[in-house]
């Protein structure tokens, strides 16, 4: 920005400033209502002059915010994430001070593993000094802790604060994955001699106790992206010493990872019975399960190379997946600079102090290698790769070698995305995630893939289909310039795909020329900017690719950009403008091996019969599927949720069987023993510690709980008459320990339990739903099978029935099973379509909900009171915001852009509300006084209920809330997530207009409404008595009557009637206007008896008639 327009901004922002003062000033001197109106100095400030005043000033204001656009652009050059932030967000944090107190909304968004700041504040705060706060560490999900060395120190403003913590993130996991290699090497043999040479006399307990007590010393040092790092170079010098060097047979090698497998699924089946009450850290569960699917993955890639034969390191099977390496190399020069010197490309030079050198990860695939970009990746997701996700990122990277755009294309759930989220991972890139809409506007998609160039991250568009012509025409050219810029800044003349030169680092290609000769080096303390050449740039940057043109500007590039988009189809019928069609290149998604899929988490999750149970429920959901009850998009998401529900019920089983055994064992309960346990709790809370005793601790604490799992493996002595005298709808922890006697037994009925909760209130047909029962029966026969599937916790259950009852309900168990069928699917999913005919309790079950949670929240906030040391409570409040988007535009819905300036939509701002608990939590959490008691308030739930018939226009934005991503892409960039506390409900009549993204990860619960009529009767008939002069034996006869003649007479209408009244009608009016079975045949007929009984038997009448 130059003086002369920095000068005439300043001018006008000081004339609204005057503005506003003098009218603040003169009603501030006597703020009384009648002297503002009476007093001759506010005269002129009232009524059309003050709205004219106040008009001027804002119309001022916003003709001064859109000549800031060379601020935001400069703004976006210092920190290059901030591309992927809308201006609203990025004008918001250019008003915030460096405090990463007031910053942390803007940390998440910039990076999306980090969830929490941990940091230090010294100093008083007064009126002309603000405290100093140091950032120690950084948080991501499961309480994963990354501590920052040395700690980030206050910044003057906000973007150098942040360019400084991207800075201090990736030296710290340069750090990190150094020193965690160097300990994982040094912890081989003893691993591998504890997984094979392990005395035989040892239960399996004690073996996998052992195995543990090395994985807690590396997951209380290091972050989970580092140790699965270090894990995939053990196993590469693992299988070289067998292939190639001749050190170890192959025999050996078999053994060690099946063992090794074994080991780590009996650490997680031990470590989740006891996560259930949470006396174990879900941060190292999550480790064991990541090492169980790599330790498969290993395997299986180990058996493969040993049946090829290869004898080469040249060979195709040996380059086709990925190998990280480590050579010596600048340790972390990119972007540092004590003294930054501002050039063209937003990049700085660093000085000669910083020539340090290290270890540097390289990812070598297919001959290439690929720098490692030491993006932090936080512990959320677990992704099983089959042969043909791996077929997939062989055609990812091989489209990336020459920066060719990538379409994937296939349908929902074939796993799109979280490939592309798994490669990413891999190579640790950063990754952006947007989700394309119909008013998205050009300069948005001109801003991002600026980004993606001068950050180097992967950019992913999902449904791009759903673009504008325009807008899709102009996206192709973008990806044909960048692409052909790309290509031009590499020499044809000197490829090579080998890059032995480590030392000067790897590249795709050998870099080529520059666009612009670098200046002499002497005058690097000149003021003005300079524009380095590609061989300069790569000295401090390894990988800088050099300088493009793109939208008319000059930009750096980095080696490491990459584009996806995702679509359904890539023919014909997807109407995209032919230069985009030409300039991506198609990569198809097909349905992976479910099969193989559902074993892998079965057993990542510590299920010991894995192979056994995927059988099972492979057969289960393609019988459910050939019936029309599921698609082939809904199968994996199905199975993953009813995987998770199963993993749950099958630690709550264990539970009481792990205590009976201990009394067994021991005779009676030993207090002295539980003393240690609650220490080791207390330590683990301390996020910030840890040391040598406590890991002791708890790889005792394993081998104790995994010895009680590993007795109940011996002895298999169930007979089926202990199964029938059980009801399946019993909680699961009363269950008796004789009946599942057998690990087989209990993890059988741990799937049918979660199999019946998962896809049965999906069911709209009664003749499907008792086929898969029987289904049900027939794979699962030794197990407890009732129609009683729902968890019925009793305080919960009793809270509804009288919940009911005060609103004048009748309780039904149909009524009653689809409340708990919603509360079981809000706890599996984010979000929940239900779906039946118009009267079929949708509304009144959501409604009924809620407040019985709330009343519940409110009981046991009155029983535990205000302690701060009281657990965490068990129901939790909710807050329910309903809208009917059917009857708002898009943009009232979701937000607009007015004259330049965007406005959020309705529903932008209730996630935006559901945002500012977490906000003000990171805000007082440092908050200590003695004068203030603490209180323990729990966040509430929100549920956001989108009331009417599925409309794709904004039902395809809203999708991704429910998607994995789990965030809303609005028309101006900017990303609102979906907060941890909010759910989204889809009350619709049927799913006939529902796209396969919502079906696919959303939970479905259906609600019938056949017996909705009778409860009407009920009610009614109630009523009777104690509104008319009718005897009660009466109101008797008249409820059997009811009941024995409506269903009758409802029968006769439908068959004789119905086509008569419905002829020369309309399918979509009569679909759209259908209500529950009867409903509205019994209604008529309650208003005709009510007047009957209104005229002449109603109570405030002086006779009483007979009947």
């Amino acid at each position: 920005m130059s003086s002369a327009t920095f000068i005439s901004q300043m001018a006008k922002i000081e004339a609204v400033d005057g503005l506003y003062r003098r009218v603040i000033q003169a009603l501030a001197k006597n703020p009384s209502v009648l002297s503002v109106i009476l007093s001759q100095d506010t005269k002129t400030y009232q009524g059309m002059v003050l709205r004219l005043i106040f008009r001027t000033g804002i119309e001022a204001m916003e003709e001064i915010i859109l000549e800031m656009n060379h601020l935001l652009e400069s703004s976006r050059q210092g920190f290059t994430r901030l591309y992927f932030l809308s201006d609203d967000d990025l004008l918001h944090l250019l008003t915030l001070q460096s405090d990463p107190r007031t910053l942390l909304p803007f940390v998440k968004k910039c990076f999306r593993g980090v969830q929490d700041l941990d940091y230090d504040v010294t100093g008083n705060a007064n009126l002309f000094l603000l405290p100093r706060v140091h950032v120690l560490a950084i948080y991501g999900d499961l309480q994963e802790r990354v501590n920052l060395t040395p700690p980030l120190e206050a910044a003057p403003s906000s973007i150098p604060w942040l360019r400084g913590l991207e800075l201090r993130i990736q030296q710290s996991l340069f750090h990190s994955l150094e020193r965690c290699i160097t300990e994982r090497t040094a912890l081989a043999g003893e691993i591998n001699s504890q997984i094979i040479v392990e005395p035989s006399s040892r239960s399996d307990a004690y073996k996998a106790a052992q195995l543990m007590k090395p994985i807690l010393k590396l997951v209380s040092s290091f972050p989970v992206q580092c140790i699965q790092i270090a894990e995939e170079v053990c196993w590469l010098s693992d299988i070289e010493n067998v292939l190639f060097r001749r050190s170890s047979s192959k025999e050996w090698f078999k053994t060690l990872y099946s063992t090794k497998i074994d080991r780590l699924v009996m650490c997680v089946h031990g470590l989740c019975k006891d996560s259930v009450q949470g006396s174990e850290d879900p941060h190292t569960l999550f480790l064991l399960k990541c090492l169980v699917l790599i330790s498969i993955n290993h395997r299986d890639i180990g058996d493969n190379l040993m049946a090829s034969n290869i004898e080469s390191k040249t060979s195709f099977e040996w380059h086709k997946f990925i190998k990280y390496q480590f050579h010596l190399n600048w340790i972390f020069p990119k972007r540092e600079s004590s003294k930054p010197i501002t050039n063209q490309f937003g990049h700085s030079m660093p000085g000669g102090d910083q020539s340090q050198f290290g270890l540097r990860c390289y990812v070598n695939f297919l001959g290439t290698n690929y720098h490692y970009d030491y993006e932090y990746v936080s512990p959320k997701q677990l992704y099983v790769q089959t042969p043909v996700t791996e077929r997939m990122c062989l055609a990812l990277l091989l489209a990336l070698q020459n920066f060719n755009p990538c379409a994937l294309v296939g349908s929902c759930g074939t796993g799109k995305t979280s490939t592309i989220c798994h490669l990413a991972k891999a190579l640790g890139y950063q990754l952006v995630i947007f989700h394309c809409c119909k008013n998205m506007n050009l300069a948005f998609i001109t801003r991002v893939l600026s980004g993606a160039i001068q950050s180097g991250a992967w950019l992913i568009l999902e449904n791009i289909d759903s673009l504008t012509p325009g807008a899709s025409s102009i996206l192709g050219q973008h990806l044909s310039t960048i692409q052909n810029s790309y290509r031009a800044l590499t020499t044809k003349d000197h490829f090579n795909t080998s890059y032995m030169d480590h030392s000067a680092g790897p590249y795709r290609k050998e870099l080529g020329t520059n666009l612009t000769d670098v200046t002499d080096s002497g005058n690097l303390n000149d003021k003005s900017r300079y524009t380095w050449s590609c061989e300069d740039l790569r000295r401090f940057d390894p990988t800088a690719l050099g300088s493009v043109v793109f939208a008319g500007n000059v930009i750096p590039a980095r080696v490491s950009y990459g584009a996806f988009v995702t679509l359904h189809r890539f023919d014909s019928s997807v109407l995209i403008p032919e230069n985009l069609r030409l300039a991506l290149r198609p990569v198809s998604v097909i349905q992976p091996d479910i099969k193989v899929i559902t074993e892998v988490k079965l057993l990542s999750i510590g299920f010991l019969k894995a192979s056994h149970l995927s059988g099972k429920i492979l057969s289960f959901f393609e019988v459910a599927k050939d019936l029309g009850s599921i698609t082939d998009c809904c199968q994996l998401p199905l199975i993953e949720k009813a995987l998770n529900t199963a993993a749950k019920i099958l630690y709550q089983t264990l539970q009481p069987i792990k205590k009976d055994s201990e009394l067994r064992s021991n005779g009676h309960s030993n207090p002295s023993q539980s003393q240690p346990t609650q220490a080791q709790n207390e330590q683990k809370g301390d996020r910030g510690n840890s040391d040598t005793d406590g890991t002791t601790i708890n790889a005792g604490t394993g081998e104790q709980c995994l010895s009680v799992s590993h007795q109940h493996v011996l002895n298999t002595s169930s007979t089926a008459a202990d199964y029938e005298t059980l009801e399946f709808s019993e909680d699961s922890r009363n269950i008796p320990a004789s009946v599942f006697e057998s690990v087989l037994s209990i993890e059988e009925h741990s799937v049918l339990k979660a199999l019946a909760m998962i896809l049965f209130p999906t069911v709209s047909d009664g003749d499907k739903l008792f086929r898969l029962k029987g289904l049900l029966r027939d794979l699962f026969p030794e197990s407890c099978m009732t129609p009683a599937y729902l968890d019925s916790d009793p305080h919960l259950l009793s809270a509804i029935e009288q919940e009911l009852l005060d609103t004048d309900h009748q309780v039904t168990n149909q009524t009653v099973k689809n409340i708990l069928a919603l509360y079981q699917a809000l706890k599996v999913s984010k979000g929940v379509i239900m779906y039946g005919y118009s009267g079929s309790g949708k509304t009144t079950s959501y409604r009924t909900l809620s407040r019985t949670m709330n009343l519940l929240a409110k009981n046991e906030s009155k029983e535990t009171g205000d302690e701060s040391d009281y657990p965490s409570p068990t129901h939790r409040t909710v807050q329910v915001s309903v809208c009917f988007p059917n009857s708002l535009s898009i943009e009232e819905l979701l937000g607009v852009m007015d004259n330049q300036t965007w406005k959020n939509g309705i529903v932008a701002k209730w996630l935006s509300i559901a945002q500012s608990w977490s906000q003000a939590r990171a805000l007082v959490k440092e908050f200590k006084s003695p004068q203030v008691k603490p209180y323990r308030c729990p966040e509430p739930l929100r549920w956001i209920v989108l009331d009417g018939e599925l409309c794709l226009d904004w039902l395809g934005p809203i999708s991704g809330l429910v998607s994995q991503s789990q965030s809303l892409t609005l028309s101006n960039g900017e990303q609102i997530r979906l907060a941890e506390s909010t759910s989204l409900i889809l009350e619709v009549t049927d799913l006939s207009n529902a796209p396969p993204s919502a079906v696919t990860w959303c939970n479905l619960v259906h609600f019938q409404g056949s017996e909705m009529w009778k409860a009407v009767v009920d009610v009614m008939m109630n009523k009777v008595y104690s509104n008319y002069t009718v005897p009660r034996d009466m109101v008797q006869v008249w409820t059997r009557l009811g009941h024995n003649l409506i269903p009758n007479t409802l029968t006769f209408v439908e068959k004789h009637c119905t086509s008569a009244l419905n002829y020369q009608a309309d399918y979509v009016m009569i679909k759209q206007n259908k209500v529950a079975r009867g409903l509205q045949e019994v209604m008529t007929f309650r208003n005709i008896l009510h007047a009957l009984l209104d005229k002449h038997l109603a109570r405030d009448q002086q006779g009483e008639y007979e009947v």
